[in-house]
C-alpha cells in the first residue's frame, strides 16, 4: 500500500501538529504487518503553507519505532 496522507486536506489545511499525528497514526495502523510505504496520497497542492510541508518531512524523517 502506498500513499494514505491526504494532500488535498490533511497537508493542506491541517496543523503541523495535526500531521505529525496523522503520520504517526498511518505508520502505526497501516504498517502493522509490513508493506506500506507512507507517503502523500498526490503532490503537494499549491497554497499549502510551508510550515505544514516541513510538518510533513519532518514526520517522515523522525518516525519512532
Amino acid at each position: 500500500m502506498w500513499g494514505g496522507l491526504g494532500s488535498q486536506s490533511t497537508i493542506q489545511f491541517a496543523t503541523p501538529q495535526e500531521i505529525r499525528d496523522e503520520v504517526q497514526y498511518l505508520t502505526q495502523e497501516m504498517s502493522a504487518d509490513g508493506g506500506y510505504i507512507l507517503a502523500p496520497a498526490k503532490s503537494l497542492q499549491p497554497g499549502t503553507p510551508f510550515e505544514n510541508e516541513v510538518a510533513v518531512v519532518d514526520a517522515f524523517t523522525n518516525q519512532k519505532d
